[in-house]
């Protein structure tokens, strides 16, 4: 039987389609063959397998596939694929997406495929911590973890151990974010915003510097100038603030004099006092969620008063004005692109495309709002992008559970139930507050159970 005119049901109308391996490993023949009109991804995987010299892949039901499994075992050798048209994941058989988008059943229609992604599996949780999780960051083979005891944890190892600990704040920490060098933030509802260093030789935590005349309410979120030393902040009233922690640093004439800063703060010196470069009131309710453009020039804010802004830091000033028709209770932004991600109580989950897209002498901005379908059962808490793979993100809900999704599907491709079974502090069934990934291809989660959770 020649490729064209392979089968994977016989009977029915058949569309001819071209398949294209995103993974080398998996390339197959470029000839146009055919398939049943109906086909799903499950029937797309036995033809792949087929060519691929495999005996017939397993049915996959997680996206209501419709196509029957003809009792054949399947090897060792069988892999599961997900398909793209377009860029986008194919959620529906071929026949009907031809329709939707007015594609003539004569065409020979082109589909990328890769190997489906993996379920992550629960790998282990940290020992109980004594009040929620509120925000994680991973940096170099460390977890550092929030808490609303007030205090900032070092973590590491197979069992999630704390390595490290640092009575930072008087009050619960309401967020964390580092620059990859060594320097953390933590932003309490104590009104402190504080950097710590931490030295991975000495597993040591201190805090350097406490920042200063900027804020009079809780600090909502924090973000650090990608390989800089440039930190910004915003607070439960809509305040934005701005500091140079390099330009403090540079005031110190040598690394061994930081360590000597670092070993006395930790025993109880006073840390130095920094002052904001500037301070701005951008929004008229909290600022949830704050990222740094790509370029560096703009900072880009989520608020509770139902908008995203740009803010131009050499201009001093807001650029763009998004308005949501919900709250946003989180905000994250790609590490690979301006796509940012925005979480809100309604559990949806949005995608804002913030690229500059050039027009002559003119720039305009591309602000298409992608949702992605509700999935989640109650309030997005949190939105991290992987680091390793541009089209991954997760979410973290007050209904407990973590979702992984690709952005160029609009349904997640995994529901994790992380801390929906155990009871918080408040009586109440467990919920999801923090989400990171580590560079070691693992995601963590915290909750108001006291866990912190990896999974892979």
């Amino acid at each position: 039987m020649s490729d064209d005119e392979m089968d994977v049901e016989s009977g029915g109308v058949k569309v001819r389609v071209q398949l294209n391996s995103l993974v080398p490993e998996y390339t197959v023949p470029k000839d146009a063959i055919a398939v049943p009109s109906e086909v799903r991804k499950s029937g797309l995987s036995k033809v792949v397998n087929y060519l691929l010299g495999n005996v017939e892949g397993n049915d996959d039901s997680s996206d209501s596939d419709s196509d029957s499994n003809d009792g054949t075992t399947p090897s060792d050798r069988s892999v599961d694929f997900d398909f793209l048209i377009k860029n986008r994941f194919l959620r529906t058989s071929v026949s009907s997406y031809m329709r939707a988008n007015n594609i003539s059943a004569e065409s020979v229609l082109q589909i990328d495929f890769m190997p489906k992604a993996s379920r992550p599996e629960n790998q282990g949780e940290s020992e109980a911590l004594p009040d929620w999780v509120s925000g994680l960051y991973f940096d170099t083979g460390t977890l550092f973890s929030a808490c609303y005891d007030g205090t900032l944890r070092a973590m590491g190892g197979d069992k999630l151990g704390i390595t490290s600990s640092l009575a930072a704040h008087s009050a619960p920490i309401r967020c964390i974010g580092g620059n990859g060098q060594g320097l953390l933030a933590t932003g309490g509802h104590d009104q402190q915003l504080l950097v710590h260093e931490y030295l991975a030789n000495k597993k040591s935590l201190a805090t350097a510097y406490i920042c200063a005349e900027g804020h009079t309410s809780s600090i909502e979120s924090v973000a650090w100038c990608k390989g800089e030393g440039r930190l910004a902040s915003g607070d439960f009233s809509g305040r934005l603030c701005l500091w140079d922690v390099a330009a403090a640093s540079a005031q110190t004439p040598s690394s061994n004099k930081r360590q000597k800063i670092s070993s006395e703060t930790s025993k109880g010196t006073s840390p130095d006092v920094l002052q904001s470069i500037f301070s701005t009131p951008l929004h008229t309710s909290s600022i949830s969620g704050l990222a740094w453009s790509s370029d560096k020039s703009a900072m880009i804010t989520g608020s509770h008063d139902y908008s995203v802004r740009v803010f131009d830091v050499e201009a001093q000033g807001p650029s763009l004005t998004l308005n949501c028709n919900r709250v946003v209770t989180c905000l994250a932004k790609s590490f690979f692109s301006d796509v940012v991600a925005t979480g809100h109580p309604d559990t949806q989950i949005k995608l804002w495309d913030m690229r500059m897209k050039r027009n002559g002498s003119d720039d305009s901005v591309i602000t298409a709002d992608n949702t992605l379908r509700p999935s989640h059962k109650s309030w997005i808490s949190c939105i991290s992008f992987d680091p390793n793979k541009s089209y991954n993100v997760s979410s973290a809900s007050h209904d407990g559970t973590l979702k992984t999704w690709d952005v160029r599907c609009s349904l997640p491709l995994h529901t994790i139930k992380g801390h929906v079974g155990k009871i918080g502090r408040d009586g109440e069934k467990g919920k999801a507050l923090a989400v990171a990934y580590g560079n070691d291809d693992n995601i963590y989660s915290g909750g108001s159970d006291g866990e912190v959770k990896r999974f892979c």
